[in-house]
């Protein structure tokens, strides 16, 4: 038997210990910190993939209500047409798996602690809100035998319950069903929407151990947080943001989390055991038969968006869709930021530190800034409007801005005085009685500034529409001639040599990316190289450096 030198054993040694403690910082599902030279393996681990990038989306006007997916042009108001068809399908499921007892209606106010950190909370359990009152609605209407249609238990001999597993499982899978027609709704309807990973973990209650609901419903608003880190190595803190879907799913998700996750959670403890019925109680989308996953969620896009578009459109096309359409409408999206004004140098600070640590505002979650909060829930109320539903999401952020409005029409008055006739605004008066008015000038100034474009882009929206459907139909080809062809790269020896040698296999560049590793080996010109996530950016700069 042979004896393992000192040196091999050494060697051995500091495998085990480097697969103990150093490895799995390079699994991205440890969500750990990570090393600098993560960085230098991703760009590695990134060539095997540099082939896939993002599509290059084509459409036939720039009105920014078209674009092209797969031949085919995707308008938003087929969006729109979709979403309404997922409205009203899953009117019909909640009908169906409420008995006949319809939607629950969203009250005036709804009662929220979003900083309760007591595990097992949500804004369903909260003692303020009617919502306790009917969770066990569908279980008591179901054992009360008042509808002889709806048998699925019975009684054995020890006067204990025994479910019927047929109509049971038969629940769970329309449930289950109905719950992915929800999503689909949301996801089209939240504006720039999440990744897939960030939804599957939505949390409607708090859960033992630290992890926070992001499951909302601030200000009488139904809403989702999200948290994204990806430059958190750099800033030291996370991005915190919420989307709210539209409005009229409001009373859907509300009977499908208040009626009938109740009776969800009871089947699953009966028949899979606690860990299915904790998950039912606690995760937005808890999975029929195992966890929810991404893959999951994004087949039922695709089969939902098939079946109602004419095309498969995946999560991940989604978010490229969603940012296409963004980018084109990049004006209406755009909202002031955070800044310092004068009132926060009166208090000796900027207004980051203003908000965090003098303004704490307890109507909102830890980390959340109201800032923040209203500018990222505009996003989704300007998707609301850009696919014309509605703006109901709009009006209901703007509730209790009018004694805001009357201090700054007043504080304009002063500083802008004006001896010409003014604009009478009935129903509104000052301190002293008199019915104020808006000057003639401030009138014609905002009609130049707010109506006349506003008309302007509806005339030239209508007229695009009307241009593009034209296209559409007589020129079906135009997409095939507007590609521009890739430049072809002539690569320097050497630096196919370094890959392959670096690499330990023969390899060779793809596409760009050979010549921007030419461009960059020459030192001759500037380079600004734009390429998506995980396609070996650093990589190339490590090559050249070598």
């Amino acid at each position: 038997m042979y004896q393992l030198g000192p040196l091999c054993r050494l060697m051995c040694g500091l495998r085990s210990l480097f697969r103990q403690m150093v490895s799995r910082y390079f699994d991205e599902k440890m969500e750990a910190v990570l090393p600098t030279l993560y960085h230098l393996h991703r760009g590695l681990a990134g060539l095997s993939t540099s082939s896939v990038s993002t599509p290059l989306f084509n459409a036939l006007d720039r009105s920014g209500t078209n674009v092209e997916i797969h031949g085919k042009i995707l308008y938003l108001t087929a969006i729109k047409d979709m979403v309404m068809r997922l409205n009203n399908e899953i009117a019909d499921g909640i009908e169906r798996l409420t008995f006949g007892l319809g939607a629950l209606e969203v009250p005036e106010h709804v009662s929220e602690s979003p900083r309760e950190a007591r595990a097992d909370f949500g804004f369903i359990d909260h003692p303020s809100n009617i919502f306790h009152k009917e969770r066990d609605m569908l279980l008591r209407y179901i054992l009360s035998g008042r509808n002889p249609g709806v048998r699925m238990y019975s009684i054995d001999g020890d006067d204990q319950i025994v479910w019927l597993a047929g109509p049971c499982h038969e629940y769970l899978a329309l449930a289950d069903s109905v719950l992915k027609q929800l999503f689909v709704a949301t996801h089209l309807t939240v504006g720039p929407p999440a990744r897939g990973t960030e939804v599957t973990s939505q949390l409607i209650r708090n859960v033992a151990g630290g992890s926070f609901r992001n499951i909302l419903f601030l200000f009488n608003i139904f809403l989702s947080m999200g948290t994204h880190n990806k430059t958190s190595h750099v800033t030291n803190e996370d991005k915190n943001i919420v989307r709210a879907p539209w409005p009229m799913l409001v009373p859907h998700w509300l009977t499908m989390l208040v009626r009938i996750r109740p009776l969800v959670v009871t089947l699953q403890l009966y028949f899979r055991g606690s860990r299915h019925g904790y998950r039912a109680e606690h995760y937005l989308y808890p999975g029929l038969q195992r966890p929810e996953s991404t893959s999951d969620l994004s087949k039922a896009m695709s089969f939902h968006t098939s079946r109602i578009l004419g095309v498969s459109i995946t999560l991940k096309l989604w978010r490229q869709v969603v940012a296409w359409f963004v980018a084109e409408n990049a004006r209406l999206f755009e909202r002031p930021h955070m800044h310092t004004t004068v009132a926060h140098l009166g208090f000796g600070h900027s207004s980051v530190i203003n908000s965090r640590h003098y303004a704490g505002d307890a109507r909102l979650p830890v980390e959340l800034d109201k800032s923040i909060f209203f500018i990222s829930l505009m996003n989704s109320a300007t998707w609301h409007i850009l696919l014309d539903l509605d703006d109901q999401l709009l009006r209901a952020m703007v509730v209790g801005d009018y004694n805001r409005n009357r201090v700054m029409h007043r504080i304009e008055s002063v500083m802008n005085p004006s001896a010409a006739n003014h604009l009478m605004c009935p129903g509104e008066s000052d301190g002293d009685g008199k019915v104020s008015g808006i000057p003639l000038e401030h009138a014609a100034r905002r009609l130049m500034y707010q109506m006349l474009p506003e008309i302007n882009n509806t005339v030239n929206r209508a007229f695009s529409h009307s241009l593009s459907q034209f296209v559409a139909t007589t020129l079906p080809l135009l997409r095939e001639s507007s590609f521009i062809p890739p430049m072809p790269a002539l690569v320097n020896p050497l630096c196919a040599a370094q890959l392959s040698e670096h690499l330990g296999r023969p390899s060779s560049f793809r596409s760009s990316q050979g010549l921007a590793t030419q461009i960059m080996y020459e030192n001759e010109t500037s380079l600004l190289y734009i390429t998506p996530t995980g396609t070996s950016q650093h990589f190339y700069i490590t090559l050249i450096g070598i």
